[in-house]
């Protein structure tokens, strides 16, 4: 439904185009094998007058792998007794896992949090600071369930305001590594 057939789209499943299958019969139903257009799929152009189909199947392949990483890795988490962070994954198939700005966590425990992560995910982490705050990211790679040849991308993320100066020093000074 577009706006251009006089009726706007808000959000909510567009009426039917064919009446339901009575109830017993088999449904069609789409399935990430199924090799016939989505309504999603889209053609793709770069310069040079190259293009391809991008297929909304593998989008939705790419997103599931990357949730059963995610969720292996709440499992890890609560084996390994590491803290909760907020999860997402994006739709390129990245697992961002990000200390809430909000969290109630002193700036030294934020950090613990992060390295805590860092460490057991063995991830490359850089510090930025600047602008009155502190951020850190990091980012590691690990094997797909089921397709070792690929990798899904997992982001890490935490950042805090610094009040003054002072603040700033004693973070500078404090450790950066208090695990294990």
């Amino acid at each position: 439904m577009t706006a251009q057939d006089g009726q706007a789209w808000h959000g909510v499943q567009p009426p039917p185009t064919e009446p339901p299958a009575p109830i017993g019969e088999r449904v069609r139903r789409r399935s990430l094998l199924d090799p016939s257009p989505s309504k999603w799929d889209r053609e793709v152009s770069i310069a040079g007058g190259d293009s391809w189909t991008h297929f909304n199947r593998d989008d939705l392949r790419r997103q599931m792998q990357s949730m059963r990483v995610l969720e292996q890795l709440l499992k890890r988490c609560a084996a390994d007794d590491l803290p909760a962070l907020n999860w997402t994954v994006t739709p390129h198939s990245t697992i961002n896992g990000e200390i809430s700005w909000a969290d109630s966590r002193t700036p030294f425990q934020q950090r613990d949090v992060f390295m805590a992560w860092v460490k057991a995910l063995g991830a490359e982490w850089r510090e930025h600071r600047g602008d009155g705050q502190i951020d850190l990211r990091g980012h590691a790679r690990v094997p797909a369930p089921g397709a070792p040849h690929l990798e899904v991308s997992i982001a890490l993320a935490a950042r805090w305001w610094v009040d003054d100066e002072r603040e700033e020093a004693e973070q500078a000074t404090a450790p950066t590594d208090t695990i294990g």
